[in-house]
């Protein structure tokens, strides 16, 4: 399948989930289903799973898995107590639209929806093992750890890295290596994987910040590149990128993998 097959597979996939009827159910509809979504997690799980397999469909609830748990930190993130966001996508974000107790509901129903699509495919160890990592990049070790630091400390050219880290880099971890592991390879292809992961996230953590440069420099906001500046940030995205497709070039079938890295990158600044 090419992406463009992968990711109407996602959005078909997430329109056939069963919602409550209800207010929560609507506004978890609301914030999930969204056809013009990048839906950057679950394609980069669906990609990798499809270097090592003949088909994804098998796997495609590892995938949504993954997206609702993205949904949910949107969610969450979104709120007044933490980025105090009134649009996502084009569109109001979930608090302004529902209020904020609903948002805070949607959020924990979206992270609790994820659990039971996951543990919906879990039928062996490998399989529990695969959905093991996915929980752990996302949990309090890991992208929550992030979210920590970014809101409660002093964020500098000595913690950025490991805030994006944790913060950004470790769902994207979630959706290559727990493909690996779903798909037995071995370590080191593993290993690879991790690190095409965090490189991958960090050039598209600073492509990002080099879209949103000049707002961030009006709302004293520290990221990787009002700290460092556009022209290294702009550099170091490159450097990333290229880091990034290294990792992966030599393994079998990772052209995909590489074209999205490439066109991550090419992202309008």
């Amino acid at each position: 399948m090419n992406k463009k097959e992968i990711v109407d597979l996602i959005n078909t996939s997430l329109k056939n989930l069963k919602f409550s009827d209800d207010k929560i159910g609507e506004a978890m509809r609301y914030t999930l289903i969204d056809d013009g979504a990048k839906r950057l997690r679950p394609l980069l799980f669906l990609l990798t799973f499809q270097m090592f397999n003949n088909s994804v469909i098998e796997s495609v609830n590892y995938a949504l898995a993954i997206e609702l748990i993205h949904n949910y930190s949107l969610v969450h993130d979104d709120l007044e107590c933490m980025d105090n966001d009134d649009y996502r996508r084009g569109k109001l974000t979930v608090h302004k639209k529902y209020g904020e107790d609903i948002a805070i509901l949607v959020g924990d129903a979206l992270l609790n929806y994820s659990f039971e699509v996951l543990t919906q495919s879990i039928k062996n160890d490998i399989d529990a093992k695969s959905a093991n990592y996915i929980v752990s990049k996302s949990g309090c070790f890991g992208m929550i750890r992030g979210q920590l630091l970014d809101i409660d400390s002093d964020i500098s050219e000595n913690n950025i890295v490991e805030i994006y880290d944790k913060k950004t880099c470790n769902l994207l971890k979630a959706s290559t290596v727990s493909a690996g592991i779903l798909s037995k390879v071995d370590q080191d292809t593993i290993s690879k994987l991790e690190n095409y992961a965090f490189n991958l996230g960090m050039a598209f953590q600073i492509i990002d910040d080099i879209m949103d440069y000049e707002n961030d420099l009006k709302i004293n906001k520290k990221t990787y590149v009002t700290i460092f500046g556009k022209d290294k940030g702009i550099e170091d995205a490159n450097k990333y990128s290229q880091k990034a497709i290294n990792c992966i070039k030599d393994i079998d079938n990772s052209q995909p993998l590489i074209e999205l890295t490439n066109n991550l990158l090419d992202r309008k600044y």
